[in-house]
Parts: C-alpha cells; structure tokens; sequence
C-alpha cells in the first residue's frame, strides 16, 4: 500500500495490523521496515529494508526508552534468507514518523557515555546495543517517498495526493510489476 502522508500510512497499518489479528506495539509475523541504517556486525540494514518478526524476547528500561530483544528475517542480494537478533525501539513505531524524540536520544547517548566504555571511548551507534538500536515502522503501507527503488507484484495505490502530482503517480504506479489497484471516490454536487 502506497499512501501519500506519513498520518495515511500509519492509519493503513494500524487497520492492517488489526485485519491480521496482529496486536500489542510488536507480533510475530509483524511485517516491518527498518527506519534508519543500522550496522550489524557483518550486516547493515539500510533504511526502507523490510523484514519480518520471528520472535520477540525481553524487554529493557534505558534511560526512560523502552527496548525489545527481536530476531529479524530478511533476505540478501541473491533472496536467501538470514535472520538477525537486535534490540528494537518500539517507541518509534509508536511515533507518526518512526522518530523518537530528540531529547530522550541525548538523554540514552549521556547514559550509555557512562556506562559503555567503548561506545565511550569512539561514539559510533553500533558501539552500543542501545544507541544503536533498531528504529522500526511496519510495513504493509508506505510513503511514496519510502517506496522509492522498490517493486512489488502488486500494487495498492492511495489515490488522494495533490492534484497533478504526475511524479508521485508515476513513482507509486512503477512500483509494481504486474498489477496496481487504485479506487476513485465520487462525489455528488
């Protein structure tokens, strides 16, 4: 599903989510997108990335932010399959842009300067489970702008976009390779 404002998207995946039987923050089988580039040890994840929960463990407080233990399925260059264990934010899914507020992230890189030498010593996310933690949104609908450099088979285009926007439908409909399904809603004068 292919929408045109970040409010659309996160009311397509909430109704989604909901048709899915898909509750609480995070589900197995929750279909997400990651938000920002994370590396991974061997793997780096890169914003607009989909990946699918396997399974969700334990959750951690740090520095007022919540954390959740997931294991990830995504596929890599050739469609094979790996999965990745990381702490996952689910503050930012809770968000209407897949951001957390910036003064909780100072607040977490203050506490991990003073619990985590090496992320101490050189402040790299990935020097630190937490900073470097996964911003996730899900993944059923996106922006067009997210969708960018992607195909699916299918298509749902959201029609409701600034009048004349050729680029937005030109973006949003050569996301698919076979099929794109968009309704008109008709008004009476």
């Amino acid at each position: 599903m292919i929408a045109s404002s970040h409010r659309d998207v996160n009311w397509f995946n909430t109704k989604i989510r909901e048709r899915l039987g898909l509750t609480g923050t995070l589900a197995v089988g929750d279909l997400v997108m990651i938000n920002e580039n994370v590396k991974m040890g061997d793997y780096t994840l890169v914003n607009g990335d989909t990946a699918l929960i396997l399974q969700i463990g334990e959750t951690k407080k740090v520095a007022d932010l919540y954390f959740t233990k997931v294991t990830l399925q995504r596929s890599d260059f050739q469609e094979q399959p790996y999965s990745v264990t990381h702490w996952v934010m689910p503050d930012a899914l809770q968000s209407e842009r897949g951001l957390v507020n910036s003064e909780l992230l100072r607040t977490l890189v203050a506490d991990r300067m003073r619990h985590n030498p090496v992320f101490q010593k050189d402040p790299y996310p990935w020097n630190d489970e937490f900073v470097g933690a996964l911003r996730l949104r899900y993944g059923y609908a996106l922006t067009c702008h997210k969708a960018q450099g992607d195909e699916w088979d299918e298509v749902i285009m959201h029609p409701w976009f600034r009048a004349n926007d050729h680029r937005y439908a030109y973006t949003a409909i050569t996301r698919a390779r076979q099929k794109v399904i968009m309704w008109v809603q008709m008004h009476k004068n």
